[in-house]
């Protein structure tokens, strides 16, 4: 029973938020009271408010609602006492159906217009100088709401009664903040007979037996956030026979049992307790004194009586600011996509405060500094996220988060390597953790990779902290395993040596960077990167970086680097690379110009120790083996200062400086790289017009290109192209390239880390590059079956594919998206929908929507539709200011009762059966007995 209750009243919550913009339903009193009224009235507006609250609750129309004619009482800022004498027994008595709601200006017109967080309105038993003197109890709560309001100063310690700062007989509780009250038990709530409290602050309050912050008697909590509150027993919540989801418990303190809940058979989901007390003995978050149950939950210390299995993780939650109040989740706690999923499998977070980012239904989360508006979830451009540190979520992978994309913009860190806030600002750096792929380059609206412009879009992370000094980050990038493409990374500067690596980019654990300009960095080893465990480095121009050693990349155990260029680099030893150790892998890069200060050791390249693997790259002189083999000696390598690559243009004199490392006409890396590819990060561009011709290259989804875009170009001589499926399941066998028309093979190097194609240009030329099959997925819909069935389809490029839709639905309202783009538009009336893609140049997910809705009856005070099942009738309540269309269907689709332009209600007589309603944009599927 307790189980269907909680689910009843969640559903309450959700479907009275949409109900908040509403005009006063229907035989609906609201009544005003405003403190600074220029002459109270009778509460009819804000200009007529009453001046107090005491009176609003107990006037003739407060007194006299009723479930059809329910009252809401809008309470506009300031501090509002239950009596202007000193009656210690006098408190706010809010009766049922009753809602009041604080948080008000006194203007709006709306209850989205409030903001309870800047107009604080309080609720104060604070009736006497001495605190001895004040009201046992702030609020009484019977079966009513009270939404938005900070309730302090009762004080019955030392008087028996329960429920300092609100006693809840039923009802509801949301959004309140309750502190500073004392009371026998309950110093902050004593909520009872299926109270519900959601989304409310209760902190330092005292109870002197149960109960510091809440007694919870078959009472729901939801959301909450319980700290700071003291006990004999239950510092932060005694809980019998609750329900407690999705709540923060930190920091209370009981003198001998449940620092922060003492629990009687109660259900615990997805909550964090953490940090609480006992007196008497130490840490102890949780005290089981008879059998609970749930799962999900986070919590440390003891836990005690007769034990309980529902706990998944006792480590840190990593709060924000835990001493100050803030329990909000960094963005490397434990807690966050570690909650118990939804049915449909979605992640969820633990605690009171969910992490406020999500992916899109292609696991993409989007960055922008620069979007207004939107929701700020990351879920897509519109809503994008303007703080980059906040998208990296460290456990990205239960968040179903695959890829970060960055608009162009410039970016600081503000979180160390562990997911902190940290003391010493220089130890901020972006974490990219094992499994995501961030990239850059983009304006803000596209929707492919293959779409962005990096060259244009420029986008910076930055570790320039100080602009007027020297106390910038130590390290930009700590790159765990991810990928990191197509940004420009700047401003480290750790000239003081420390223990950290890698000024631009720390890279271990098989990380990816691809198409990055790294520039401008300071560090101990590796001033731009610091690469080993396996680190791959690809197309990426690395200068004006400085270290003691590896200006440029400080490489070791097993980094590749390949089509990389690398210049004016500094450092003490290997001025443009220093290998330390393993079997470090450089092939077709620049090293030109870089310096090493100790008797040039090294200016361009240092190997220390391992057994490196070197060809066919371009490095200047200078260059020091130690005793290893002569570079010069292996396959394909140009060494010396007679190898000038003759970049296109390098001007360090101007203001900013300017850098094209484009190849000029008769460079000696053109065409010299491994087969026969051009040497560093870009390839040549002919110089003289009269020798391009037209080229049109597409890059169907899925496909990763390097060092030209998709789209049309201006080509001369040759063309070289790199690429690789972004699915690294994916082999050549898997990809096709057609050359005008023609599926021509290309080459896979051994041991290279992309796919190529040397193209000699002679006339203009056509080239598509694509996946040669790609998944169709029918997403399983209750009450729908698809012909082909559900699921994964894998159809060749370019060939149409075919499916129909039949099911119990609404015809008229079905709608099918592919990728999110609707296909079939709203108003086809046919049982059965048929479809063709015409071509398949992608993968794509189709979806349906409009077959089914909420199912059961729904009886709620403030929502905006209703749909009331009463005995072989249909009820529809319409209480907006707009008229709706009501249309109800039989399971096979049959139109039964169509009402156009309904206002106010209808009822209508249905024999017993299934029935979808259609009212207005929303979807009920109802069940009508006799």
């Amino acid at each position: 029973m307790r189980r269907e209750l909680h689910l009843a009243l969640t559903l309450l919550f959700t479907l009275t938020a949409l109900a908040a913009t509403t005009l006063p339903a229907k035989g609906q009193t609201r009544i005003y009271v405003k403190q600074e009224v220029a002459t109270p009235g009778n509460g009819s507006s804000w200009d007529n408010a009453y001046k107090e609250l005491r009176e609003a609750l107990v006037s003739d129309a407060a007194r006299s609602a009723t479930a059809a004619n329910p009252v809401e009482i809008w309470v506009a800022q300031g501090e509002y006492t239950p009596t202007d004498g000193t009656d210690r027994n006098a408190k706010f008595t809010i009766l049922a159906n009753v809602s009041v709601y604080g948080g008000f200006a006194g203007t709006e017109t709306s209850l989205s217009a409030r903001d309870w967080v800047k107009n604080q309105t309080t609720l104060s038993g604070d009736i006497s100088p001495g605190n001895n003197d004040d009201c046992y109890s702030v609020v009484y709560l019977s079966s009513g709401t009270l939404d938005g309001f900070h309730i302090t100063g009762a004080n019955s310690e030392d008087d028996g009664i329960d429920g300092g700062g609100v006693c809840a007989n039923g009802g509801t509780l949301r959004n309140n903040t309750i502190y500073g009250n004392t009371a026998t038990n309950g110093g902050g709530v004593y909520a009872y007979g299926g109270a519900t409290l959601t989304g409310n602050t209760i902190y330092g309050n005292k109870a002197t037996y149960g109960g510091g912050g809440v007694v919870a008697d078959g009472a729901t909590l939801t959301n909450n956030t319980i700290y700071g509150n003291t006990a004999t027993s239950g510092g932060g919540v005694v809980a019998e026979g609750a329900t407690l989801t999705g709540n923060t418990i930190y920091g209370n303190t009981a003198a001998y049992s449940g620092g922060g809940v003492h629990a009687f058979a109660t259900t615990l989901t997805n909550n964090i307790l953490w940090g609480n007390n006992i007196t008497a003995g130490g840490i102890q978050d949780l005290y089981v004194d008879t059998p609970a149950s749930g799962s999900h939950n986070l919590v440390g210390g003891v836990i005690g009586g007769d034990g309980f299995d529902g706990v998944s993780i006792n480590t840190n939650p990593r709060f924000v600011d835990p001493t100050n109040g803030d329990l909000r989740l960094l963005p490397s706690s434990p807690a966050i996509g570690t909650g118990k999923p939804l049915a449909d499998g979605t992640p969820t977070d633990m605690g009171a405060f969910p992490y406020p980012v999500k992916a899109d239904k292609n696991g993409i989360v989007y960055v922008n500094a620069s979007v207004t508006g939107g929701n700020g979830d990351g879920s897509s451009w519109i809503n994008a996220l303007t703080d980059l540190s906040d998208a990296l979520v460290t456990n990205a992978a239960q968040k179903g988060i695959r890829e970060i994309w960055v608009a162009k913009g410039k970016y600081m860190p503000k979180y160390d390597r562990y997911g902190y806030i940290p003391g010493d600002y220089r130890e901020a750096t972006f974490v990219i953790p094992t499994g995501i792929a961030l990239y850059g380059g983009f304006a803000g609206g596209e929707t492919s990779l293959s779409a962005r412009d990096w060259i244009t879009n420029q986008t910076i992370l930055s570790g320039d902290i100080d602009p007027h000094g020297d106390n910038d980050c130590y390290n930009v990038v700590y790159l765990t395993g991810g990928t990191l493409d197509a940004f420009h990374i700047t401003g480290a500067k750790d000239s003081e040596g420390s223990a950290i690596q890698g000024g631009g980019v720390y890279a271990f654990g098989g990380a990816t960077l691809t198409n990055n300009t790294i520039y401008g960095n300071t560090a101990n080893h590796g001033g731009g990167v610091y690469a080993t465990g396996g680190a791959i480095l690809t197309g990426n121009t690395i200068y004006g970086n400085t270290a003691t050693t590896g200006g440029g990349v400080y490489g070791a155990e097993g980094a590749t680097l390949t089509h990389n260029t690398i210049y004016a680099n500094t450092a003490r030893n290997g001025g443009g690379v220093f290998i330390y150790d393993g079997t470090v892998t450089l092939t077709n890069n620049i090293l030109w110009a870089n310096t090493a200060g100790k008797d040039n050791e090294g200016d361009n390249l240092h190997i220390l120790n391992g057994t490196p693997s070197i060809t066919y790259n371009l490095i200047g002189d200078e260059s020091i083996q130690d005793g290893h083999e002569g570079v010069g000696e292996r396959i394909g390598n140009l060494i010396g200062a007679d190898n000038d690559p003759l970049f296109v243009k390098i001007d360090t004199e101007s203001n900013p400086k300017v850098y094209d490392f484009h190849l000029q006409a008769g460079s000696p890396a053109i065409g010299t790289g491994l087969d026969g590819a051009d040497m560093g990060a870009y390839p040549y561009i002919p110089a003289d017009p009269a020798t391009y011709h037209p080229l049109t290259l597409e890059v169907a989804p899925g496909i990763l290109l390097y060092g030209i875009s998709a789209g049309e170009h201006l080509v001369s001589d040759h063309l070289f192209l790199q690429f690789l499926p972004e699915d690294p399941t994916l082999g050549p066998e898997d990809l096709m390239l057609v050359i005008d028309g023609v599926d021509t093979p290309f080459t896979v190097p051994a041991g290279g880390a992309y796919y190529g194609y040397i193209l000699p240009i002679t006339a203009e030329h056509t080239i598509l590059i694509a996946q040669r099959r790609y998944n169709v997925i029918l997403t399983p819909t209750e009450g729908v079956t698809y012909t082909p069935g559900a699921g994964t389809h894998p159809v060749d490029y370019g060939n149409p594919f075919s499916f129909t839709v039949t099911g119990a639905f609404d015809p008229a309202q079905l709608q099918v998206f592919a990728n999110g783009q609707e296909i079939l538009p709203d108003g086809l009336r046919s049982t059965t929908l048929s479809y063709t893609i015409d071509a398949v140049t992608g993968p794509i997910t189709v979806t349906l929507e409009g077959t089914g809705g909420t199912t059961g009856n729904i009886d709620l005070a403030t929502a905006p539709i209703r749909v009331i099942v009463e005995s072989g009738k249909l009820k529809v309540e319409n209480e907006m200011s707009t008229a709706i269309d009501v249309a109800i269907y039989s399971v096979t689709g049959q139109n039964v009762v169509q009402l156009r332009g309904l206002r106010g209600s209808k009822t209508i007589a249905l024999a017993a059966g299934v029935y979808f309603v259609r009212a207005g944009q929303q979807t009920w599927k109802v069940i009508v007995n006799d």
